[in-house]
């Protein structure tokens, strides 16, 4: 059975996996990104729609502190 084209979406719909994905990859551009959507998830939008999503996104990381050492 032929697989057809996949059903678009808007990325906001997907809004937790695409940060949880930049978050994991925190230097990804929109076209890895969009076909990492593709491919995980079996959905895809516009190229537009994914630049404006990663335009206005930022990956969250959490940065590693130093524990206090008391004697």
């Amino acid at each position: 059975m032929p697989a057809g084209p996949l059903p678009t979406v808007k990325p906001a719909d997907y809004e937790d996996f695409l940060q949880g994905y930049l978050n994991s990859h925190p230097a990804i551009g929109w076209r890895k990104l969009l076909k990492a959507f593709g491919d995980s998830m079996h959905v895809t939008c516009s190229r537009k729609a994914m630049r404006t999503w990663l335009e206005h996104h930022e990956p969250i990381t959490v940065e590693p502190t130093i524990a206090a050492v008391s004697y």
